[in-house]
């Protein structure tokens, strides 16, 4: 599984970047947002729910994927 840096948002608006990992489906067609296995936020994982946003149970906050990183310092 590959992991990609890409930023979220949450729902209040703040932008964050983070690690996701992608699952392995070898279709290259599906939008890598439909690919994200889960996110990494401060060391918590984050597993998506059925609308594809990531709440952290913890603190309740709800993440929602915007684009992947292209800056290369920050990919993995």
């Amino acid at each position: 599984m590959d992991k990609i840096t890409v930023i979220v948002k949450d729902q209040e608006e703040n932008e964050s970047i983070v690690v996701a990992k992608l699952n392995d489906l070898e279709d290259n067609d599906i939008p890598f947002f439909k690919r994200v296995e889960y996110i990494e936020v401060e060391g918590k994982t984050i597993f998506p729910n059925i609308d594809l946003l990531f709440e952290d149970e913890a603190d309740g906050k709800v993440y929602k994927l915007v684009s992947p990183v292209n800056d290369k310092r920050f990919n993995l």
